[in-house]
């Protein structure tokens, strides 16, 4: 069975291990002292989490991972993975915005998230340079 690593700052929901499971997945998270790290991120320690996160994959032998979450550390992981061609997937979520207009003259914003699937980061061959 294929191993593939939640790389989010949520667990995944029903239908979303659903669609992993019958596409071949074992699906694992991190352990909770990356996971900290991953869902904790700063500029000052955004380098070094994203080298210890891919590591991780890395010697895990993971292969694939689901990778959202901070901007700055997914490119940074994005990078350090893809080199090493491990596959990475992102989930696609259609939102529905619904505008409520209350009482007191505000407008209540709900946001409701239908997942779509997973679908493939790009692999960029000019950035891998």
């Amino acid at each position: 069975m294929k191993k593939i690593l939640i790389l989010m700052n949520h667990k995944l929901t029903d239908e979303q291990e659903k669609e992993l499971k019958d596409q071949g997945y074992e699906i694992h998270y991190l352990p909770r002292k990356l996971q900290e790290k991953f869902s904790n991120v700063d500029p000052s320690n955004v380098v070094c989490a994203a080298k210890e996160i891919a590591d991780y994959v890395l010697n895990n032998d993971f292969d694939a991972v689901v990778l959202q979450g901070h901007n700055v550390l997914c490119a940074y992981l994005w990078y350090l993975l893809m080199k090493n061609n491990v596959r990475i997937l992102y989930a696609h979520s259609k939102r529905e915005v619904q505008e409520i207009p209350q009482e007191d003259g505000s407008v209540k914003k709900v946001s409701i998230f239908k997942h779509e699937g997973f679908h493939e980061y790009a692999n960029f061959p000019v950035l891998l340079k």
